[in-house]
């Protein structure tokens, strides 16, 4: 039983270290606390309009002229498939459950439908339930 757990924690482990201080990714991590602590938590927004970074961050640069402390598409998106990896890992080492990832977007979707429900009346484009008005009135 051990033989056929240990490449599973192993496998989890590399990929806390990709995050963990002096590893590949510790930047990106980094990047997401930076943006959560000042400008999602407190809402230290700043003065001047911000683009959001793209693919390639190394031309890019903030008002001080040091490098941007966005975390690109991307990154964030391996940071969300590394981190469904770990939840469906330990999953599988703590509780023996099996988790099937694309049941994980579709939870997200059926809530996402109802977020946008509620944020948009019946009448905006966009609403799930929306219908144009018949032309001619």
């Amino acid at each position: 039983m051990r033989e056929s757990l240990t490449p599973k924690r192993n496998q989890v482990l590399k990929l806390i270290d990709k995050y963990s201080v002096n590893g590949t990714a510790f930047e990106v991590l980094e990047k997401l606390k930076m943006l959560r602590h000042q400008h999602l938590a407190h809402r230290q927004l700043p003065n001047a309009p911000v683009a959001v970074a793209g693919s390639d961050t190394l031309g890019q640069q903030d008002e001080e002229g040091e490098p941007p402390v966005w975390a690109t598409d991307d990154e964030i998106e391996t940071f969300y498939q590394d981190n469904l990896e770990i939840m469906r890992l330990l999953l599988s080492l703590v509780q023996g459950l099996g988790l099937d990832l694309s049941e994980v977007t579709d939870v997200y979707k059926h809530h996402a439908k109802y977020f946008w429900a509620s944020a948009r009346g019946e009448r905006t484009e966009g609403h799930p339930d929306y219908h144009p008005p018949p032309s001619g009135s």
